[in-house]
Order: C-alpha cells, then structure tokens, then sequence
C-alpha cells in the first residue's frame, strides 16, 4: 500500500443573486489533523478506498460499485471563461504510484444541467475514460505557477563489471646474483650397500721385494717433531710420523685420535703402501668404532697412494678418530718407507674442525 495525502479543502457556498449576508455563527471547536492514505481491496473497504487517520481513529470512505457507463449526452454550450485564480504554492513531489491497467473505452453520456456544488466528496475510484467530446473554445491562458522544489538524487546505479586485464609488463632485469651460502653439515651415513661378486682370481704377480719388519712407538716432543708423534724402526732404519699443532685434537695411540668437541671435521690422509688395497676411517661415539662407508679410499695396483680428503660429524665429545684397513679385506698392508726411488716418503693426517 502506497501513502497519498490529500488535501482537505472546505468550500464556501454563496448565493450570487441574494442580497444579504447570513449572520455569523458561534465559532466552533477546535477542528484535528487528518492524514489521509489510499486503503487497499480488503476487510475494510471491498473495493479498495481512503484510510483518514486522525485523533479520534481511523476511518474509512469506500469506493463503490462501479455505474454502468451512460449514453453520449448532446453538447453543452461553453460557459463563459472564469477569472484566473491565485497561483497556489508549489506542494511537495508526491510519490511516483504505479500505473493502473487501461480500461475498457466507455460511450459518452449525455451531459446533465449544472446542479448546485456539494461538499467535496471522498475521491472515487478512476472510471475508465469516456469517448472524447468536441473540442470547447480554448480559454485564456492562466499566469504561470511558481517553480516546484527539486526533487532528491535517485539512488547510484549498478556498478559496471571490472575491465579486461591488462596487458603483461617487459620482465625486469635480472638482479646480481647473491653471494654463496655456507657449506651445509654433512648428511648422516647410509646404509652399506650389497656386497658385490667376487671377481675372477687375477694372474699371480711377481714375487716382491721382501718387507722389513717395523715397530712403531709413540714419542713425546724432540726436535724433529716438536709435537711428538710415533717412532716406526725397521732393518733400513728409524722413520718419525710427527704430530701436527693443536686445538685439542691430540693423538691418544699410534693408531687413535680424539676429536674433544662434538661438530665437523675435514680428515685429509695419504698414505704410500706396498699393496693394492683400501683405507676407512673409523669414528668411535661411544658405542665402539664405526666404520664410516663414505670415507672409503682405495687403489687397485701398487703404482699410486691412497688418498682422500672427507667431512666427518661427530655427536658425542671426545670420539675417537681411526684410520683403517676395512673389515673383510684378508690383505694386510705394508706401509712403505721408500716408494718410487731411494729416498724415504712421509705419511700425513691432517684434522681440521670447521664447525
């Protein structure tokens, strides 16, 4: 339902071919606000009405049944043109109702003598439109109303849907590179590999060279190894493997090592021996020696040394570091003072912590 005011209007009647005024009455009561509004079909009004709402309640003017429309009544004679009214103020813009289905076009009924004004009735129902009757002569022309306010911005539109992406911008230049990381800890041991098969029996060598019994002996500083260091003493003479310096790493036996810290060390070794064979080193945690796989170095002919330079992780303190011949080698091997010409080699281990 839709709020339409209406006005109230209260006319005056006077008769213009009397010569007397009427008396003024007593003044009456106080009169109240009506609002009036357009009532829908329904319990209060059938055919649908006007609401006019006031102090004392809500009351209700119906509309009623539609007439049937009359016949086309003959032409009246124009009445004469009425002086031209005060122009009203402008009233407020109304809301905008819907539009109402077109009726069915009626015949024009004929046209009744003027009957005296009545009191402004309740407005009806809009008939449907009559058929038109001739044009009257066109009276003068009213003086122009005032301007009517302007009415409140309607409300934004629907926002319009986002644009087609645009196109992809030139790649950049490339930035200069960034400097190089850390060497990362070295990965944990993995599992040994399968044992492989044995190979055929090779052509036996010549006979060697015979070896020379060799004892070796720890001994502390002197001045050809101000570190001390162990002693090897053979038919061909005394040999030295002298200790380097030290932050700790110290040799505990001809053969052992100990690491104080727990961390990452490089072990760098080369060794000349008569044999073809291997070398690993061993790290003992705590929980015995180990042999770690991924330090394994070895030579197949006796023309060459055996070498290797390796990081090893430690995660205990004080392991015990050992350079050794693998478990499941039967070949012992002979380290050898004099190799590739007369004068005598040296063997090194050289143990550095980096972390």
């Amino acid at each position: 339902m839709r709020n339409v005011l209406f006005p109230l209007v209260l006319l005056i009647a006077c008769n213009p071919d009397s010569d007397t005024l009427d008396e003024t009455g007593l003044m009456g009561a106080d009169g109240e606000s009506v609002y009036g509004e357009t009532e829908d079909a329904g319990t209060n009004c059938v055919n649908g009405g006007v609401a006019y709402t006031s102090a004392s309640g809500v009351d209700y003017v119906c509309d009623g049944i539609a007439g049937p429309t009359g016949s086309d009544g003959a032409e009246g004679i124009p009445g004469t043109a009425g002086e031209p009214g005060v122009a009203g103020e402008a009233g407020a813009d109304g809301a905008q109702g819907f539009a109402g289905a077109d009726g069915a076009q009626g015949v024009a009924g004929a046209q009744g003598a003027p009957g005296s004004r009545g009191l402004i009735g309740a407005p009806g129902v809009a008939g449907a439109p009559g058929v038109a009757g001739a044009a009257g002569i066109p009276g003068p022309a009213g003086s122009e109303g005032l301007r009517g306010a302007t009415g409140a911005p309607g409300n934004a539109g629907i926002a319009g849907p986002p644009g087609s992406p645009g196109l992809a911008g030139e790649a950049g230049l490339q930035g200069e590179a960034g400097l190089q990381g850390q060497a990362g800890i070295q990965g944990t041991t993995g599992p040994a590999g399968p044992r492989g098969l044995i190979g055929a029996t090779g052509v036996p060598g010549a006979a060697g060279v015979a070896g020379e019994s060799v004892f070796g002996a720890s001994i502390g500083p002197t001045v050809d190894c101000p570190n001390g260091g162990v002693e090897y003493t053979s038919a061909s003479g005394t040999d030295a493997v002298c200790n380097g310096a030290s932050d700790g790493i110290a040799r505990i036996s001809p053969s052992e090592f100990v690491l104080p810290a727990v961390g990452v060390y490089e072990v760098s070794w080369q060794v000349s021996v008569a044999e073809a064979g291997q070398l690993v080193l061993g790290v003992d945690d705590g929980g015995g020696p180990t042999e770690r796989a991924d330090t394994l170095a070895g030579r197949s002919t006796g023309a060459s040394q055996i070498a290797n330079d390796v990081l090893i992780v430690t995660t205990a303190p004080n392991s015990i570091l050992t350079v050794r011949n693998p478990i499941g080698n039967a070949v012992p091997l002979t380290i050898t003072p004099i190799a590739g010409g007369t004068r005598a080699v040296g063997a090194s281990l050289v143990i550095h912590q980096i972390r």
